[in-house]
């Protein structure tokens, strides 16, 4: 299985290449496509979208994310709970992708639903995070109090293309705007939120 690392709450794994290829290629083909032709989903998102787009994936996109995704939501739910509970019946239920332009941002949000994630499809090549936050993804742990040496403020993230990370859908974050000086930069992502049963592990139970 493949390596998924964690980081206090959040998981990162890398997607492989060819899934990646098809579905940059696809959500490529949806994007050019007319506006009549797709369902909008800014009205029902956070995002401040203005230069791109934000559109609600097609069932033929859906089925390739719930393959990649429903094992590792899984594993993602083993390791946070200490392999003290499973979920069960995880169910992609709503996903979309998120064509961001020069000044296109996320202000600080939450997600509905049990668990959520967002895939990293194309990134500008200068969104680098160690010279500044511009077209990063930022989460807030709402802990930062230094005065009971709590330091968990923030996680600040460098998207790359072909990154998935999942996190409780109660978690704030942002996606910072990005300025560009090549004509038709974007960073290509999709989000997405997953519901289940979270049950707690029977360590009495024979097999």
């Amino acid at each position: 299985m493949e390596k998924i690392s964690y980081d206090f709450f959040i998981a990162k794994f890398a997607m492989e290449e060819s899934l990646k290829e098809l579905l940059l290629k696809q959500c490529k083909l949806l994007l050019n496509k007319n506006e009549k032709e797709f369902l909008d989903a800014s009205p029902a998102l956070a995002g401040h979208i203005k230069q791109g787009k934000q559109i609600f994936l097609p069932n033929t996109i859906t089925r390739l994310l719930k393959e990649c995704l429903v094992s590792k939501g899984q594993s993602y739910i083993n390791e946070l709970s200490h392999h003290l509970y499973e979920i069960n019946n995880l169910q992609l239920t709503k996903a979309w992708v998120i064509d961001s332009l020069e000044g296109d941002f996320n202000p600080l949000h939450t997600h509905s639903d049990l668990l959520s994630g967002v895939a990293f499809l194309e990134v500008p090549n200068h969104i680098n995070h160690e010279d500044s936050p511009e077209g990063c993804l930022s989460f807030n742990y709402n802990l930062f109090r230094p005065e009971i040496l709590s330091f968990q403020g923030t996680r600040t993230i460098t998207p790359r293309a072909g990154d998935i990370y999942l996190f409780p859908s109660w978690l704030p974050h942002t996606a910072y705007p990005y300025l560009t000086s090549f004509e038709n930069e974007r960073r290509i992502s999709l989000a997405f939120n997953f519901t289940g049963k979270v049950d707690r592990i029977d360590k009495n139970k024979s097999f």
